[in-house]
């Protein structure tokens, strides 16, 4: 395809995205870019993909706040390697019976548009429910959440965490983790690993991987001591992939004898 650019018309390229990006079409007026956001995407969310391993989202009011009416959101969520994600909702209220949050898996996305092909309804839920009363799992490793409210009445909305369960298949490239660890896997986000360190919480522990470092790729370790492969006082500890945004389960703190 072409798109204008002054007096003349020029060839619409083909963009190289980084992670959680993909390539917006080729438009009249615009060549193709890269995006992290979706459509639709009206009120006050910010649609995007997200590919992190665990994370939170959430309508986009803040906590003390509103959604806003004629609201149409989307968002995508996709892990590297995953082979199912679960969801849980922190809070839940919407107005009932009139705006909708409704949780679909997929089969896979379509390269430009990231339009979800394959689509399976999971839930369609309204209503107002008990924070951590709502939870599922997706049994494949892409969920599409879609948010659409009504004209009027809005409600505080919704915040949600999700947690992918990563493959065997997808872990077994990396030399350094050992089958009886595969079941491992961290269950916070980077921002509450960073806060609890900053506080002093002695709940995580950091470090470089200095001659086992892979530049871009494999820097950092990280260990958690209320994971559930921890034992008391012994934290178990990941190599994060800054590439696929991963945490890599690697093994105890006192075996790789870290402090």
């Amino acid at each position: 395809g072409e798109y204008i650019s002054g007096a003349s018309c020029r060839a619409c390229s083909t963009p190289v995205c980084n992670s959680g990006e993909h390539a917006l079409a080729c438009s009249e007026l615009q060549d193709s870019i890269c995006s992290s956001s979706i459509t639709p995407c009206t009120g006050k969310c910010r649609c995007q993909l997200f590919d992190e391993a665990t994370g939170s989202m959430s309508d986009g009011s803040a906590l003390s706040s509103l959604y806003e009416d004629g609201s149409d959101c989307r968002w995508i969520i996709q892990p590297p390697g995953a082979s199912s994600i679960t969801l849980n909702f922190t809070s839940f209220a919407l107005e009932a019976g009139y705006d909708f949050v409704t949780i679909n898996q997929c089969l896979g996305l379509a390269a430009k548009s990231l339009e979800c092909f394959g689509r399976a309804e999971l839930v369609k839920l309204t209503g107002s429910h008990r924070p951590g009363s709502l939870g599922l799992t997706a049994s494949s490793g892409i969920v599409e959440v879609l948010f659409k409210t009504d004209e009027s009445v809005a409600y505080p909305g919704f915040t949600m965490t999700w947690t992918a369960n990563i493959s065997s298949s997808a872990l077994s490239r990396y030399w350094f983790v050992s089958s009886k660890n595969l079941h491992c896997q961290m269950q916070h986000a980077w921002k509450d690993i960073i806060s609890s360190l900053a506080a002093n919480l002695g709940t995580f522990k950091m470090g470089g991987l200095g001659q086992l470092m892979v530049r871009r790729e494999l820097e950092v370790w990280v260990c958690s001591y209320g994971d559930a492969c921890a034992l008391p006082g012994d934290a178990f500890c990941y190599i994060y992939d800054e590439q696929k945004k991963l945490f890599i389960p690697w093994d105890m703190e006192s075996n790789l004898k870290l402090s």
